[in-house]
């Protein structure tokens, strides 16, 4: 039995190795904005269901034009009663994707621990 779970071991330290682990400890002099914005950044290609909100909003923002205007933050913008519900769409939407973007960046972070504990031979 002994033999067995040394083997085991020896097989799941063999995986282990192969998975290259690149922590936030490993991208020293990196700001953590950047960072984060690295794990951010490949969510449209990675993630289907980001990217179709991300053109869903962009949907919006081509049929409402004035839409958009609104975050221009040098002028005043007003909306017809459609550019309204417009924008409380798009604005659920932007919420959509920030919900996502946090849970990608827990489970990165997840993914960190683990390579944390490998780096320290815990795993």
């Amino acid at each position: 039995m002994r033999y067995n779970g040394r083997r085991k071991q020896a097989e799941v330290k063999a995986v282990t190795d192969k998975i290259k682990f690149e922590t936030f400890v490993d991208a020293q002099g990196t700001a953590f904005q950047e960072y984060v914005s690295s794990i951010t950044a490949k969510l449209p290609k990675a993630d289907k269901e980001y990217q179709a909100i991300r053109d869903k909003i962009e949907s919006i923002y081509r049929q409402y034009p004035h839409v958009m205007e609104v975050f221009d933050t040098e002028q005043a913008s007003a909306l017809t009663e459609q550019e309204c519900a417009a924008l409380i769409q798009a604005m659920g939407l932007q919420n959509q994707l920030v919900e996502i973007e946090i849970q990608t960046l827990y489970l990165r972070g997840c993914y960190d621990g683990v390579g944390y504990l490998k780096k320290a031979c815990v795993l």
